[in-house]
């Protein structure tokens, strides 16, 4: 099945707004059919309706949205700056310690 972001037609590196857009777009376009005389199209647009709001809901929230992208295989829009202990367990070497270079005095 389609991942999150194929299913709202947007990339992976979209903002929440535009997640916020491509999800009002898909939502309208298919709650049209809800009414529809074919049963299997009213299903099929009732799945598509439930798909379209588990895919918002993931997608603005950060935390949900990270985990997910890792679950996917996305690369983290936080550049892996969000949980340097999860770095760690996974054997990624944390990020070396910041140097302040100071002026001569």
């Amino acid at each position: 099945m389609n991942n999150y972001y194929e299913v709202l037609q947007i990339a992976s590196t979209a903002p929440t707004m535009e997640i916020e857009s491509a999800y009002e777009v898909q939502y309208n376009q298919w709650r049209r059919l809800v009414t529809h005389h074919d049963p299997n199209i009213v299903n099929q647009a009732n799945q598509m309706l439930q798909r379209l709001e588990e895919a918002r809901s993931i997608l603005v929230d950060a935390t949900q949205r990270a985990k997910y992208d890792e679950s996917i295989g996305v690369p983290s829009l936080t550049g892996g700056l969000a949980d340097t202990q999860a770095r760690v367990a996974k054997g990624i070497a944390a990020a070396p310690p910041l140097v302040h270079i100071g002026t001569a005095a």
